[in-house]
């Protein structure tokens, strides 16, 4: 999950769950050190793999909503076309198995809630957004997915940010998490590196609180 007070909104772009993990892990003493009540909060991204240009691309289109001829079966988990955007825990029946047509339904009800929070986000008077790709099977799941694009690349953070400000119109802040190899050296300045650990998707919990409690101080404003 994604968190929200009632003046700061704390909401994962992806890559994939680390990040929403995370920050529902420590919303509580976000709060705390923020002076306000913050609370987790379901957001669009909470359960996708999302590399960064797809979601670029996504909010450039004016983020429109899937249909029914957009999810396709891709190497174990449907694939939202043309983004590259993976469901690894959505269009599954009761026993896990993926059935994108029967449950196209459900999906487009619960997805274009998270839409319309996503679009409302912009209330907010603080409005953070953090994108990781520091989830350490993540070269698992691009081998069983041909998922490309996990590396973070300047320009095309620097086109997401631009895309997600045009999209809300408004500044935001963005926190970006990764690993050594994983990320341009031009980012260098802009990206928390995390050191390794041995959890499987979770990452470290020290590490992470040390992280958004630091970029979340109460004097920090919008890049």
């Amino acid at each position: 999950m994604s968190a929200e007070g009632h003046s700061t909104a704390i909401v994962s772009l992806g890559i994939s769950c680390q990040s929403s993990r995370q920050i529902r892990t420590h919303a509580e003493e976000i709060g705390h050190h923020l002076g306000e009540d913050i609370q987790p909060a379901r957001h669009f991204f909470d359960g996708l793999i999302a590399p960064v240009p797809g979601v670029a691309k996504l909010f450039e289109d004016g983020f429109p909503l899937f249909g029914a001829d957009d999810i396709r079966m891709g190497p174990h988990h449907p694939v939202w076309h043309p983004y590259d955007i993976h469901f690894l825990h959505h269009f599954r029946d009761e026993a896990g198995t993926v059935d994108i047509a029967g449950r196209m339904a459900e999906e487009l009800s619960r997805f274009g809630h998270m839409r319309g929070k996503l679009q409302r986000l912009s209330r907010f008077e603080r409005l953070v957004f953090v994108l990781s790709n520091s989830q350490n099977n993540l070269t698992i799941v691009q081998a069983e997915t041909g998922l490309t694009d996990l590396h973070f690349e300047a320009s095309a953070v620097g086109r997401l940010r631009h895309a997600v400000e045009q999209y809300l119109c408004r500044p935001c802040e963005f926190i970006l998490v990764s690993l050594d190899g994983r990320h341009a050296g031009d980012l260098a300045d802009e990206v928390h590196v995390l050191s390794p650990d041995d959890s499987e998707w979770t990452g470290d919990k020290g590490q992470w609180r040390a992280l958004l409690l630091e970029r979340l101080a109460a004097d920090r404003q919008p890049d």
